[in-house]
């Protein structure tokens, strides 16, 4: 009975942690500072375009929230969970984010997707940069305050 416990005593590990630390998520954001002109609408275009290129879909909430800053792009099948999803956030600054869940590491299509972004971010003369995690979280914040 005591050799059994030795070998659950991982599980048991594993799960804890997962419980207290959450799934882990790999993701890459972006801020885009000029809002002026039709820049928004660039913007969201190059994102629906590099969205569809990767096999990923506009996502359309079943109950829609009106004045919905985001416009979402998955990887979701019915009957399956999301994996992948490319969100842009259309309030000044613009802020898009690739996350991709159940994974602390980038695979090649999440790396695919944002180089093909930043690519035509480029492309169109469009100025972006990477924020860093003081930033990122401070427009986070920023955000759901503005929300709530």
């Amino acid at each position: 009975m005591r050799h059994l416990w030795f070998l659950v005593l991982p599980f048991v590990l594993t799960s804890c942690l997962t419980a207290m630390l959450g799934d882990p998520v790999a993701s890459s954001e972006y801020v885009i500072i000029s809002t002026g002109g039709d820049t928004e609408q660039r913007v969201g275009e190059i994102v629906r375009q590099v969205a569809e290129a990767n096999g990923l879909r506009f996502f359309k909430w079943r109950d829609p929230k009106p004045h919905n800053p985001y416009r979402e792009y998955t990887n979701w099948e019915p009957g399956g969970g999301v994996s992948i999803d490319l969100t842009l956030d259309t309030r000044a600054p613009l802020l898009i984010t690739i996350d991709e869940r159940y994974t602390a590491y980038r695979s090649g299509r999440h790396r695919k997707i944002a180089h093909d972004l930043e690519t035509r971010l480029r492309q169109a003369a469009i100025a972006f940069h990477k924020p860093a995690a003081d930033e990122f979280l401070r427009l986070k914040d920023e955000r759901f305050r503005h929300e709530t």
